[in-house]
């Protein structure tokens, strides 16, 4: 689901001349969000739980409005799934 979401949000043009490389999931992108908060509001629908790692350090939530985004970062986003 959010690879779908990441190729509908980023496969729309904008200006480039501030825009980062970024690996989302796997799938690099430009975006223009410099917060990981922002990235993750275009891309994860808010109802949706999940767990962000960026370069594999986990980032709690309460930090995503506050955590600065650099080219070339690479962020994993991990779905919650119920089960026992």
């Amino acid at each position: 689901m959010i690879r779908k979401l990441l190729q509908d949000h980023y496969s729309k043009p904008f200006s480039k001349e501030h825009a980062m490389q970024l690996s989302v999931n796997d799938e690099l992108i430009q975006s223009e969000h410099n917060l990981l908060g922002d990235l993750i509001e275009t891309v994860v629908p808010r109802e949706q739980r999940v767990a962000v790692a960026v370069n594999q350090q986990i980032v709690p939530r309460s930090q995503w409005s506050k955590h600065v985004l650099k080219d070339n970062d690479r962020i994993d986003i991990f779905e919650s799934i119920a089960g026992g």
